[in-house]
């Protein structure tokens, strides 16, 4: 038998073509939100603009809301082909470009399906995935190299950095995309990054004072 008649490998082949079906899926479902708007896209709509068959989206999905929590799985993918960090550009500036990189990614969801996603009802935000962990990595790096450990926690620091990114991404969608969404985020995460940084240092020369007594 040879190696590309062997079960391993058929399974692989199997496998990575029904990868490749629910992306197109997926993406196809990204593209209609953005043209009819997310509420509007029924399972029969997204079937036929995409030549498939009904059946086919319920091979996949249970549900359009279940579609919705697999395109954080689209996220992970291009976060792992994508290179975030820059040659040299030190850990601030890695931090902010990740959410930078981000807000791109929410860009290129449009606004009607950012809107949907960043819902009270929707549990994707909750949900801890790549796009999470690549945050950690970025924020413990800052976190070490500014020796942050005596003014913030590395947990604070991330909840921190989490909830001006996301803020920026939901106001950008309250307001219709109005406004420069990448420069919108680095100069909000920017500021909150410099802001840590000096609260940072004023409680380091506190201690320094209070030492010196």
């Amino acid at each position: 038998m040879t190696a590309d008649n062997t079960p391993e490998n058929g399974g692989s082949k199997r496998s990575l073509q029904a990868r490749r079906s629910k992306t197109r899926i997926i993406y196809g479902y990204i593209e209609l939100a953005k043209a009819i708007g997310a509420d509007k896209v029924t399972v029969t709509g997204l079937c036929k603009d995409l030549g498939i068959s009904v059946g086919r989206f319920y091979h996949y999905f249970r549900s359009i809301e279940d579609l919705e929590h697999s395109i954080y799985y689209v996220l992970d993918d291009q976060i792992s082909e994508w290179n975030i960090a820059q040659p040299g550009s030190g850990a601030r500036e890695n931090l902010i470009l990740y959410t930078v990189w981000f807000a791109r990614h929410n860009l290129s969801l449009g606004v009607s399906l950012v809107k949907r996603l960043f819902s009270g009802s929707n549990t994707n935000l909750s949900v801890r995935k790549k796009d999470i962990a690549y945050l950690e990595v970025f924020a413990e790096a800052f976190w070490h190299e500014y020796r942050l450990e005596d003014a913030y926690s590395l947990d604070e620091l991330i909840r921190h950095i989490r909830v001006v990114s996301r803020g920026v991404i939901l106001d950008w969608a309250v307001h219709d995309g109005g406004f420069d969404l990448e420069q919108a985020m680095r100069a909000a995460v920017s500021s909150t990054v410099d802001g840590i940084l000096a609260l940072s240092e004023g409680k380091r020369l506190y201690y320094d004072g209070c030492g010196r007594i």
